[in-house]
C-alpha cells in the first residue's frame, strides 16, 4: 500500500485511514520465520523513531524507545519460548509515572500500526520476557523501566500446537467484552445503549486494542451532552508487579489504557470527530467494590 507523505517532510507514513484498515487486521504473532527486515521496513522503524511529532504523546512528552535488529533471541533476550524467531525488538524504556506510561503505550501503539499496515508482524509483550536479559541490552537509567518489549517480523507458516493455538484460546485472544460491560452513560450504574451515541463506530472499534492477558481494562463513560468520554482503568493485575520472572514491571493497565486511546482516537478521526485530551477529572462515583482509577478526557472540537 503507498504511504501518505503529505504530513511529513522528512519520511513517508501512512495515514489515518491507513491505519484505520491496520487497526482492523492488526493480531499478535507469536512464532516468526527468522528472516530479517527488509531495508524498507527498517527505514520506516528508524524514521518514526526520528521523527519528533510521532514520538510525541498525547501531553507533549517524549520517550525512549530502542530498537533492536539482528538479535539472537537465545543469549540476548529470553521470552521464555512464547516468541520463537524474530530477530528484531522494540524495547520500551519509561519512567514508572502512570502518565508516562500511558503515553509512551499511545506512542508506541502507533509505531505497532505502521508496522501492521506495511506487512510487519508484532506481539506486546509486558511480563513474559526476561527483564534481566533485556536489562542488561538496553543501559537504562536508575529511574526508569523497561515497560513492554514487541517483538517484530515476519510470521512463520509453520505453527506451534501450544503457542499459536492453545493459548490464544485459554487467552480468549480473540474475544472483546459486550459493549455494555465497558462503556456507561453518564455514570457507572447505567451501561451504554449502543444505538443512542454517535460515538458508537469508533468505541467499538477500540476495542480491538491490544491488552495484558486481554484483560480489557478500560472503562469510558460517555457524557453525550458535553460531547465528551471520560476513560478509566479498571485494575486487576497490581498483585502479578514485581522483578520476578513473568511478572510486569508496571501495571499493565497504564499501557493498555495507552494503546486504547490510540485506537480510538483513530476510530473518531475516521468518523470525522476531532478532539483534545485533557485530564479533568469529572468526579463521577466509582463503585466501592471495583479498583477503577481516572485517566483523561477526551473533549471534541
Amino acid at each position: 500500500m503507498t504511504k501518505d507523505v503529505s504530513k511529513h517532510d522528512n519520511a513517508a507514513f501512512y495515514n489515518d485511514e491507513q491505519l484505520f484498515h491496520a487497526l482492523q487486521v492488526r493480531k499478535s504473532t507469536r512464532t516468526y520465520n527468522g528472516v530479517g527486515l527488509t531495508s524498507e521496513h527498517l527505514q520506516l522503524i528508524k524514521d518514526y523513531l526520528q521523527d519528533e511529532k510521532q514520538m510525541t504523546g498525547v501531553f507533549g512528552h517524549t520517550f525512549r524507545i530502542e530498537f533492536m535488529n539482528d538479535i539472537n533471541i537465545d543469549e540476548q533476550i529470553s521470552t521464555y519460548g512464547y516468541i520463537k524467531e524474530f530477530k528484531a525488538i522494540l524495547m520500551a524504556i519509561s519512567k514508572p509515572e502512570p502518565s508516562a506510561l500511558f503515553e509512551m503505550a499511545y506512542v508506541l501503539h502507533g509505531l505497532v500500526l505502521q508496522l501492521t499496515e506495511a506487512g510487519v508482524q508484532t506481539v506486546w509483550l509486558g511480563g513474559a520476557f526476561d527483564h534481566k536479559d533485556a536489562i542488561g541490552v538496553s543501559g537504562i537509567q536508575d529511574d526508569e523501566i523497561i515497560a513492554a518489549v514487541i517483538p517484530i517480523g515476519y510470521e512463520s507458516s509453520k505453527k506451534r500446537l501450544l503457542f499459536d493455538y492453545i493459548a490464544p484460546v485459554i487467552l480468549g485472544a480473540k474475544h472483546r467484552k459486550d459493549m455494555h460491560t465497558v462503556y456507561f452513560d453518564g455514570d457507572f450504574n447505567t451501561p451504554l445503549d449502543e444505538n443512542t451515541t454517535k460515538y458508537y463506530e469508533a468505541l467499538d472499534l477500540a476495542r480491538r486494542a491490544p491488552s495484558a492477558k486481554n484483560k480489557q481494562p478500560w472503562r469510558v463513560i460517555i457524557d453525550e451532552e458535553n460531547e465528551c468520554l471520560h476513560l478509566y482503568a479498571l485494575f486487576s493485575l497490581r498483585d502479578e508487579v514485581g522483578t520476578g520472572r513473568k511478572q510486569y514491571a508496571c501495571e499493565p493497565e497504564y499501557l493498555d489504557l495507552g494503546t486504547y486511546f490510540k485506537s480510538l482516537e483513530l476510530g473518531l478521526r475516521h468518523q470525522g470527530l476531532e478532539g483534545r485530551l485533557i485530564i479533568k477529572d469529572p468526579l463521577i462515583e466509582i463503585p466501592d467494590d471495583l479498583d477503577i482509577v481516572y485517566i483523561a478526557t477526551w473533549i471534541e472540537d
